[in-house]
């Protein structure tokens, strides 16, 4: 039985996973994902794409486009979900990502 495994048995552990995104089904470690929020790899900038250090994981996009909303509050956090809706193609798919609910109902 591996370390992880031993681990899990523990709430406090499986809890300390759930938090660095190594219980979910996207801890598999996939960089294949469609970017529904634009990010660049790079030193962090105080705009609205997200920034990475280099190409990141699913999970770790993931994380970083909710924790991104913390730094917005009222209008600007609008403003930030309207930035990457705007580009994104497929408004429909970037809707089911997001959870927003579509303008139409």
């Amino acid at each position: 039985m591996s370390l992880r495994d031993r681990l899990f048995k523990f709430i406090f552990f499986r809890s300390i996973f759930t938090m660095i995104g190594e219980r979910s089904p996207y801890s598999a470690k996939t960089t294949d994902f469609p970017p529904y929020f634009q990010y660049e790899i790079g030193p962090y900038q105080a705009d609205y794409k997200l920034y990475f250090a280099k190409q990141p994981f699913l999970q770790v996009y993931k994380n970083e486009v909710f924790n991104k909303m913390y730094e917005y509050a009222g209008y600007d956090l609008i403003r930030y979900l309207e930035f990457h809706y705007e580009a994104y193609a497929n408004k429909a798919d970037f809707i089911h990502f997001s959870g927003m609910k579509s303008p139409n109902g």
